[in-house]
């Protein structure tokens, strides 16, 4: 089951208010939510009071994220031939960040 709302209608970035009606229907669980927040590609909804909705989540439209430097082939070498730690590290990082922004 997958009870949190994912809103693509609104950017609260640019400065957006939540519309009072929506046709948004794509939903996560509860640790994707988390995930997504943490990540920061994602902000909390807030309902009038200023309470969190723990229901409800905006995602971040994709323009608005920083992609990282392209891997060259230098990067591939260093982390596979090399045997460089942290070029390793980053072309582990750079797949992810890259599959989170198509989601």
């Amino acid at each position: 089951m997958k009870p949190v709302l994912v809103h693509l209608c609104f950017d609260p970035s640019a400065g957006e208010k939540k519309p009072e009606f929506c046709t948004c229907s794509h939903h996560v669980t509860k640790r994707e939510r988390d995930e997504r927040l943490h990540a920061n590609v994602a902000f909390p909804i807030k309902d009038s009071s200023g309470k969190i909705v723990q229901l409800e989540i905006v995602q971040l439209r994709i323009s608005h994220i920083e992609r990282p430097r392209a891997i060259t082939k230098a990067d591939i070498e260093a982390a596979y031939i090399a045997q460089n730690k942290n070029a390793k590290h980053r072309i582990e990082i750079y797949g992810h960040v890259g599959n989170f922004a198509r989601i």
